[in-house]
């Protein structure tokens, strides 16, 4: 068999579901793209063909398994590609094309140069994923996040997520965007933004300009888009913005339809206990109509603000965020049952935890009416030295968390138990997924029914399983309990993050406890795919290794010349990785925040950019010897790489500008050292300087990679919170140089 010579049919069996249509469109495609072949798809077997692949057949009694096997049926040479559902039987589908060489990252499809003459591959097989619940997160905020991606850029990404055999999408929600609508007390939420309000303009002087197309400023592009942000809405003057709203939920509806014709579920996540400002003041001003007492709040108010939202305790309405308070009660109502109404295609519905309690008021009474009612065995005191001893952050952060979490609970049995708002709704059958801190995760099977638990461990993949013992209540299988996998952590930020290993120990905690699976997190998709494709394989191989994935990711993707450079390069990005720090958190404050801090860098930085230049100097060795197919591949993660060691070369000068405008104003302030004074401003002027040469190689490098929204919003977000910032330090700091006065009043 070669070339068009041969005649292949597909066999899809009667009145096909359009997902197996799906898989036998994906097959013919695969064939003619690999062999040149154009075959002929048919529901029953067609005669004078020379070969056969059928998509129906004796399945797998598991819905996710699959299974590839040769036949042979009177002569003709056959495959079986069927699965235990539709969904898994595109899964055989995409299986079959790996079989033939061709790989699936989460960017592109790699196809071999030189496939040979088409032939039915030698197995009999069947493939069962042991990690079960396999979700990639979207939407979320930040410039680089699935909030500004429109629904047929969705639509790309959840193929390639098919092909990757995803089987879960979580679109994590905020109270304050465009993609919800609740009133409270009469009054309907007012803001209706996306990524907390933050606009990144798009001008003639942006690097990268021709990446953005048409437009003035990065969007959402299935959004109408406003000239100004209003961060204090106030529930008697801010309209209501019908448009936005209307097409938010358009939006969201399109998008999980999109998921669904591809077979996978969605899981729609909320904060449900943080609320936009103008409902917070109606909260206040209900409650204080309805004769509510506040207890004052004692003790360290944790927070902070990002554009429109205050998150955290708040002192002028924390002490009514307590679920003492029936109005709060009411209004977590409003804003849970929101999504509820407004989303019933949905499959799950994820209460999520929210990072900041804003609430964790009455958490001791909270806790006995639990404990009463479901004979809940501990005390909080215990529970507070447990979070105290196992948590990641520092004790009155663990203190607080706990407590936030358990008014939590409280409030969770009050909207699931008592209100029923999942099984009194038009979505009856959909599950409950409910996000508390591990401390309380035992408790959560003796509380609910038909619900599922998400726990998180922390914030880097690394400092997650070192934590994953946490995980150990959940191995008697009381109830189905995932993890959250940081693939890559935007505290770190933009910086390369190859955290395969890292994962694998997570992998590791998954099959030790019993777990059902994961809820990935991340929000740049270009620089994972080395981790995600050790995910995907390691989802149906709980014994294959990092090393043997990367091994085949780059044989297959780049050609086999190209390995040893490529398994150098990425071998640094393991090691600098574990060594990172918090660098480039991606908001307004990411550059000022650094010439404030005043401090020197960490020691490893000087180390962090050697290991960075390395591997520029490794991906450089490997394209040179790269197949054509994986050129572009490398030249992304060789961009990553550039960008971070400039990005580390402008922070470090940050940094010691920062610092020496400390010392300058020391000097002249307390010392009288006006001519220490005029010498520092010199020098700060001049790191300065050199600082935005760097962060514009470095913007300039971070554009070259850009390859999708996520990319994007990294390249405005550079530009507007890097350079534009830090050329307007530079600018006051140059006034300071040339402008001065000994007793600093002029």
């Amino acid at each position: 068999m070669s070339g068009d010579t041969v005649r292949l049919n597909i066999v899809t069996g009667p009145e096909p579901h359009q997902l197996v249509s799906l898989a036998a469109s994906e097959l013919g495609h695969i064939v003619n793209r690999l062999f040149g072949l154009t075959p002929t798809i048919s529901e029953a077997p067609v005669g004078d063909i020379d070969a056969r692949i059928e998509l129906v057949g004796e399945a797998p009694d598991d819905n996710q398994a699959f299974v590839l096997r040769r036949t042979q049926i009177d002569g003709t040479p056959g495959l079986s590609a069927v699965g235990g559902s539709p969904q898994a039987t595109l899964w055989a589908v995409y299986e079959l094309a790996e079989q033939w060489g061709v790989r699936f990252l989460l960017t592109e499809d790699i196809y071999p140069d030189s496939p040979g003459a088409f032939h039915l591959p030698e197995v009999d097989k069947t493939w069962t994923p042991w990690v079960r619940t396999r979700a990639w997160r979207i939407f979320n905020c930040l410039p680089h996040s699935g909030s500004y991606w429109g629904a047929d850029d969705y639509e790309k990404l959840f193929r390639q997520l098919a092909k990757q055999k995803y089987n879960r999408i979580f679109g994590f929600f905020r109270t304050y965007d465009a993609f919800t609508d609740y009133t409270f007390d009469g009054v309907r939420k007012r803001t209706a933004e996306i990524s907390r309000g933050l606009r990144l303009p798009i001008h003639d002087g942006t690097i990268g300009r021709e990446l953005f197309g048409d437009v003035n400023s990065f969007y959402n592009p299935d959004l109408p888009v406003e000239p100004d942000t209003v961060y204090e809405a106030d529930p008697d003057t801010t309209p209501v913005n019908e448009e936005r709203i209307a097409a938010g939920k358009r939006h969201v509806e399109t998008v999980i339809e999109r998921c669904h014709a591809l077979g996978m579920d969605f899981a729609a996540g909320f904060w449900y206990t943080e609320f936009p400002q103008e409902m917070k003041k109606q909260l206040k001003r209900a409650s204080d109509r309805h004769g509510f007492k506040p207890t004052p709040f004692k003790g360290e108010y944790l927070g902070l603000r990002i554009g429109i939202l205050r998150e955290g305790i708040v002192p002028e309405y924390a002490p009514y965020m307590t679920p003492m308070n029936p109005d709060f009660v009411d209004l977590v109502d409003a804003v849970a049952r929101s999504y509820v109404e407004r989303f019933p295609a949905v499959d799950y519905y994820v209460f999520s935890r929210v990072e900041f309690p804003a609430g964790p008021l009455d958490a001791e009474t909270c806790w006995q009416h639990l404990s009463r009612r479901y004979g809940l065995d501990a005390s909080l005191e215990d529970l507070v030295a447990e979070a105290v001893e196992t948590g990641d952050v520092d004790a009155r952060r663990c203190e607080l968390d706990l407590c936030g979490d358990i008014c939590q609970l409280y409030l969770l049995d009050e909207l699931l138990n008592q209100r029923r708002i999942i099984a009194g709704s038009a979505n009856p059958d959909a599950v409950a997924v409910i996000q508390v801190g591990t401390v309380l995760g035992r408790f959560v099977p003796r509380m609910f029914s038909n619900v599922e638990l998400l726990a998180s461990l922390g914030y880097t993949t690394e400092s997650q399983a070192d934590r994953g013992k946490v995980m150990q209540f959940a191995e008697d299988g009381n109830i189905k309990a995932q993890l959250v996998i940081s693939l890559e952590d935007d505290n770190i930020g933009e910086s390369p993050q190859y955290n395969a290993a890292s994962i694998a120990r997570l992998y590791q905690v998954i099959d030790d406890y019993q777990l059902d699976g994961y809820y990935g997190r991340q929000w740049l998709i270009s620089k994972v795919d080395p981790a995600a494709f050790y995910m995907a394989r390691a989802n149906w191989d709980r014994n294959v290794t990092v090393e043997e994935t990367y091994l085949d990711l780059v044989t297959n993707v780049c050609g086999a010349d190209a390995v040893d450079a490529a398994l150098a390069a990425f071998a640094l990005g393991e090691r600098v990785t574990l060594q990172e720090a918090a660098n480039s958190f991606l908001v307004p404050s990411m550059v000022s925040n650094q010439f404030d801090l005043a401090e020197p860098v960490p020691e490893s930085w000087s180390e962090n950019i050697r290991m960075y230049e390395q591997m520029t100097t490794h991906f450089d060795q490997a394209l040179v010897v790269s197949r054509e197919a994986g050129k572009p591949f490398l030249e992304r993660l060789r961009h990553q790489a550039q960008f971070a060691v400039y990005w580390h070369r402008a922070i470090t000068d940050v940094r010691r500008a920062g610092k020496l405008r400390q010392q300058a104003d020391k000097a002249r302030d307390e010392a009288q050292d006006v001519e220490s004074y005029d010498q520092l401003n010199i020098e700060v002027v001049a790191l300065l300087d050199r600082a935005l040469t760097d962060m514009r190689l470095a913007t300039e490098a971070y554009a070259r990679s850009a390859g999708d929204r996520a990319d994007l919003g990294v390249v405005a977000a550079l530009n507007v919170y890097g350079l534009e910032i830090l050329d307007a330090i530079r600018k006051l700091e140059f006034i300071k140089m040339t402008w001065w006065t000994a007793d600093g009043k002029a």
